[in-house]
Formats: C-alpha cells, sequence, structure tokens
C-alpha cells in the first residue's frame, strides 16, 4: 500500500499510522490475489460464507474494466 493511499485510509477512519499498523496486512502477487479469492469467495471473512465483499469485488473490476487498468484477460 502506498503511503499516500494509507494516510488517506487512516485520516478517513480517524487512526493514527501506529493504529493502523496493529492490523494492517500487506500481501503482493500470488499471496495477494490468494488473499482476495478467498475474501470474495467468503472463506476469508468476518462471518464464514459472507458474499457482500464479492459484489464489492465484481463492481471494482467492472470499474477497473472500464478505464482499461485490467490486463486483456483474467
Amino acid at each position: 500500500m502506498t503511503l499516500a493511499v494509507q494516510q488517506a485510509f487512516c485520516a478517513r477512519q480517524n487512526f493514527t499510522a501506529a493504529e493502523f499498523e496493529q492490523f494492517r496486512l500487506s500481501l503482493s502477487g500470488p499471496r495477494a490475489v490468494q488473499h482476495l479469492l478467498e475474501v470474495t469467495a467468503g472463506l476469508d471473512s468476518q462471518m464464514l460464507g459472507e458474499t457482500e465483499i464479492f459484489g464489492q469485488v465484481k463492481e471494482a473490476y467492472g470499474a477497473a474494466q472500464s478505464h482499461t487498468v485490467t490486463p486483456g484477460r483474467c
């Protein structure tokens, strides 16, 4: 996560950087994709089987596609 994104998130949620570091998860590459899929499928959420995140990811992916910032095939 870039520093600017982290600062914006902390400001919006009223967290200090130190508070945020206590629960921040930083992943990249295949591990990040695996985590996204687990959360989207409801396997790694506060409530097992929760599906609300699926709609959010689907909407975000659609927005990314409309701005041509996704690979041609996923």
